[in-house]
């Protein structure tokens, strides 16, 4: 019996481990500041810093090129916000403008990419597998490198 309580375990484990839903695709830029994080005087400092810096026109510029071959390469569907803590960027519906606090402390134009869900079974998969070359099919998707190679490349763009 002891075997099967640890089998259930696992797979409400495994349940809980995968994310339900989908892969998708987005890039995250500084902005979208809401009034409770205006009222702080270290994030109203920061936010101020970073537009006098006009960092955001090189994130957009930037972003805008590294979106267009990240979609293409990765075939991945766009992801949203709710427009509460993100708003979508220059008509792109990969680009989204965030507060995070890495984006205010790096005084440097800052573009985070997001491009799987690491809880996804397919990413999950393939970062397990081992490196290779060509093509390797995981659910049903054939797949031109791994994920540890896709996470550790730069687009193209660059």
């Amino acid at each position: 019996m002891k075997g099967a309580s640890e089998i259930l375990r696992r797979k409400i484990r495994n349940q809980r481990f995968y994310r339900l839903g989908f892969n998708h695709l987005h890039l995250l830029i500084s902005g979208c500041y809401s009034r409770g994080e205006i009222q702080e005087d270290d994030t109203r400092f920061e936010m101020l810093l970073r537009i006098l810096q006009r960092n955001y026109y090189e994130e957009v510029r930037l972003s805008d090129a590294i979106s267009r071959t990240m979609k293409f390469e990765t075939r991945l569907p766009s992801s949203s916000y709710d427009r509460t803590n993100g708003m979508s960027v220059n008509n792109n519906d990969v680009i989204w403008a965030r507060n995070l606090l890495a984006n205010r402390v790096f005084m440097c134009p800052v573009v985070f990419f997001e491009p799987y869900c690491m809880n996804h079974r397919e990413v999950h998969a393939r970062a397990q597998g081992a490196e290779y070359r060509g093509l390797r099919e995981f659910n049903g998707t054939c797949q031109k490198k791994s994920a540890k190679s896709m996470l550790m490349a730069s687009p193209p763009a660059l």
